[in-house]
């Protein structure tokens, strides 16, 4: 960010990246307008959250006016106002019980409803009902308790699905709540009979997905780079990495690539293979990727970019030297060492540089 003095105005580089949570236009399709309008009101809860209460009282409001027979739509104006009060945190989640509990009744009233498919709202209800119990309410039974009613009503849900993309929609919430049920397991068992529950709804949400777009899909990878994920906190380190190659290789692929994932999923691959296989060889091979990917990324511009930049490249050929040395290759090991402290050197060269160029008494 500078300013600039001819356009007296400041100015600012910003670089557009991919929004994962970006919504498809299937999403809000279905086989009435009912239906629809719906869809498009359950998508608010992701964005309302953000915004002020007065907003939320305008974009309501409208839709009231537009859809005066439904009178759902004046319920959930309710339950979004009620979901993010402005109160301490101990009144918060009495609150969001009670508002909850409300807005339950209402759904309720059209569980006979096919065509709205009440079934999907009561669940992700009884998720955030059992959301508020592990942590802050501290009764891991009742949590425990609301996640097999989410689930429960998930699975309900689907049986009533007009399209795949609902269907996409549901099984990704069914392996949200299996997730966080594996997340306050006690027993060993149980955690990993529900993180392998969650992995298998996120395998079927991808098979759906795989309908409508190519395997080299980047919303596809992101899924898949989760079920890596999961197997890994069950230490099934062949499955996950099974799973980070692929969704790696969708990573490398795409016509833009997001440089961060591609170096952080490989930063997931060496540690499984450094850490836990003590394949050494493997670990060097994708360091060396990710090494090159570190060294292509943007070129920085400010002080604090270039700083960063540097420390970045600094902890790569650290760790190419650390697995040079565990397979014996101390000349390569050698190497990269020479090269971080002449790096360090440089950076020392360049914060004097900056120091000495700030007058004194400005900062």
């Amino acid at each position: 960010v500078y300013y600039d003095k001819n356009e007296k105005i400041w100015m600012a580089k910003l670089k557009l990246v991919n929004d994962d949570l970006i919504k498809d236009d299937r999403d809000f399709e279905s086989a009435s307008k009912r239906k629809t309008v719906k869809n498009c009101v359950s998508v608010l809860h992701d964005v309302l959250y953000r915004e002020s209460s007065e907003i939320a009282i305008t974009i309501f409001n409208e839709l009231i006016d537009l859809y005066p027979s439904e009178k759902w739509v004046f319920d959930m104006k309710n339950y979004y106002l009620g979901c993010y009060p402005e109160k301490h945190l101990e009144e918060i989640y009495t609150s969001a019980l009670s508002t909850r509990d409300e807005v339950l009744t209402m759904w309720f009233e059209y569980i006979n409803d096919d065509e709205l498919n009440c079934s999907v709202d009561i669940g992700k209800i009884f998720k955030g009902i059992g959301d508020c119990y592990p942590d802050e309410l501290d009764d891991h039974n009742m949590a425990m308790k609301h996640y097999d009613l989410a689930i429960n009503y998930y699975q309900s849900a689907i049986q009533k699905t007009a399209t795949d993309y609902e269907k996409i929609d549901i099984l990704n919430l069914l392996s949200y709540v299996y997730t966080s049920k594996m997340e306050i397991s006690i027993d060993k068992n149980e955690q990993t009979q529900n993180c392998l529950m969650a992995i298998k709804h996120i395998e079927l949400s991808v098979q759906n997905l795989l309908k409508y777009y190519s395997s080299n899909y980047y919303i596809v990878a992101t899924r898949i780079e989760e079920i890596a994920n999961l197997y890994q906190l069950i230490f099934k380190y062949d499955d996950a990495l099974t799973n980070y190659k692929k969704a790696l290789e969708i990573y490398t692929q795409q016509f833009e690539p997001n440089l961060y994932r591609i170096e952080h999923t490989s930063q997931k691959i060496i540690k499984i293979f450094y850490d836990h296989k003590h394949d050494y060889n493997s670990a060097l091979r994708y360091q060396l990727m990710k090494h090159e990917y570190t060294l292509k990324g943007d070129v920085p511009e400010s002080t604090f970019e270039i700083r960063v930049k540097r420390k970045e490249i600094v902890k790569s050929h650290v760790k190419l030297a650390d697995i040079y040395r565990a397979l014996h290759q101390y000349d390569s090991a050698n190497e990269h060492l020479m090269i971080v402290t002449k790096l360090n050197q440089e950076s020392e060269l360049f914060d004097k540089e900056e120091a000495a160029s700030v007058e004194p008494g400005k900062y």
